[in-house]
């Protein structure tokens, strides 16, 4: 970033807590993870968004996390796809590039099958080249040792039917490849953290997390998940329009996977994974039934593998 425009950052106003009025900031929200996300101006009138921890437990997450966006940007600066330039870390915050766009999920449900059919073609492609640029590594220790440190007695696990069984059935599974492609990963590569910049369909990655194994495999099937069981949006016309662009983006994830070697009782296995991971902070009582609905079918799936394709 220039000088000038460092400065023209550090220039700008803490959020307020009370509600906005008159002056440089535009709008306010909460994030997921608990940060306060404003949406305020420059000093010269540039829109940027400001980030803010909520405590230094997740002030320690925030500056991971921009570590990864800033490596992510630097890496594709002028790709199709990229993120958002962090502007400045100004602890508790990060201040990054204003994106006009809007999620995957919404723009499924507004656009027409060319525009939602290019985009969908786009993530397969970039997902397909991370898989292929790759080398495979050791994954069983990390992603065993993740599955090992979640509480499956938690209020939101418990009570899905046979999960210590599945858990059982999963680390089987990555016994069975305990090699995947290894390199570098988003973390959360969901619906609600890509965004689709308005008149260009240029695509942007946000809110990059954290991963038990640093690997595509995991992205893939992050996204995977939201396109093979959706439950954005309302129903009727863009449900429809949702339903056909997110059956299109999941054949597209599958045909990706196994050109990259990754066999399918490994793939649900990753599946079941990231579902036990994000139930826990899944507040939405429907999203939790698509993901229960989900890990059944999944469940099913890991021990008919098992059953026709057992491990040497």
């Amino acid at each position: 970033m220039q000088p000038d425009r460092v400065a023209l950052v550090r220039a700008i106003p803490r959020p307020r807590r009370e509600p906005a009025g008159p002056g440089p900031e535009l709008a306010v929200g909460l994030g997921q993870s608990g940060c306060t996300i404003s949406l305020v101006r420059l000093p010269d009138g540039t829109p940027v968004v400001r980030k803010q921890a909520g405590d230094q437990r997740s002030w320690e997450r925030l500056q991971r996390q921009a570590a990864k966006q800033r490596a992510f940007h630097a890496d594709h600066p002028d790709a199709l796809i990229t993120a958002p330039e962090v502007l400045a870390v100004d602890p508790p915050a990060i201040v990054m590039d204003f994106v006009r766009g809007t999620s995957l999920g919404e723009f499924l449900q507004q656009a027409s099958v060319r525009q939602s059919s290019a985009v969908c073609t786009d993530l397969s492609a970039f997902l397909s080249g991370q898989l292929q640029c790759c080398p495979s590594g050791p994954a069983v220790e990390a992603l065993v040792g993740k599955l090992d440190s979640l509480d499956l007695d938690h209020p939101r696990i418990r009570g899905v039917p046979g999960v210590g069984a599945l858990a059982e059935a999963i680390r089987r599974a990555f016994r069975a490849q305990p090699r995947l492609p290894v390199g570098s990963g988003h973390g959360d590569f969901s619906f609600d953290n890509i965004l689709v910049e308005q008149h260009t369909g240029r695509i942007y990655l946000i809110d990059f997390l954290d991963m038990p194994l640093e690997s595509p495999v995991l992205d893939v099937a992050r996204l995977y998940l939201d396109a093979a069981y959706p439950w954005w949006g309302s129903y009727g016309r863009t449900r429809h329009r949702l339903l056909g662009a997110s059956r299109d983006l999941a054949h597209g994830l599958r045909t990706v996977l196994a050109a990259g070697g990754v066999t399918e009782r490994t793939f649900r296995a990753v599946l079941a994974l990231t579902i036990l991971r994000i139930l826990p902070y899944t507040g939405s009582p429907i999203r939790r039934g698509v993901l229960c609905s989900a890990l059944h079918d999944i469940t099913a799936e890991l021990s008919t593998s098992e059953t026709s394709c057992p491990a040497p």
